[in-house]
């Protein structure tokens, strides 16, 4: 998979629908179903307001549908102060409706591990190494 974009890949085989906003780099926020009750969006390249924006907007509606959330981060390569309000808005929005979000991080990655850990983010995230929810 590259970077620039969430498209499906053989290794994961996985068919997304760009939900990415007007404002937004097209391809940035893909959306794909996992199993009947759990939803996958998956960000790439740089996550601040625009993006954000389409993160809270896809994140709530995959909660109202019932959904639980996997918020796949590993292809990002900037994280925003903006990106990171748009993750805890979501996380809490998912817990007050009784749902579960997990956020899939590469732990190596400096890009999303240090703004995570500088805000205490990662504290209150549920991360995991991989979609399925390993780590």
């Amino acid at each position: 998979m590259s970077p620039a974009t969430p498209d499906s890949s053989p290794a994961d085989g996985l068919r997304f629908t760009d939900v990415s906003g007007a404002a937004a780099r097209p391809g940035a926020l893909g959306r794909a179903s996992l199993s009947a009750s759990e939803q996958l969006l998956r960000l790439c390249g740089d996550v601040d307001a625009p993006e954000a924006a389409d993160l809270v907007t896809a994140g709530t509606d995959v909660v109202d549908c019932g959904a639980d959330l996997v918020v796949d981060l590993r292809a990002v390569t900037f994280l925003g102060s903006r990106g990171i309000s748009a993750l805890l808005r979501v996380h809490r929005y998912a817990e007050a409706a009784g749902r579960r979000m997990r956020v899939v991080v590469d732990r190596g990655s400096h890009v999303v591990m240090r703004p995570l850990t500088l805000t205490q983010v990662d504290t209150t995230l549920d991360l995991v190494d991989t979609v399925d929810g390993q780590g």
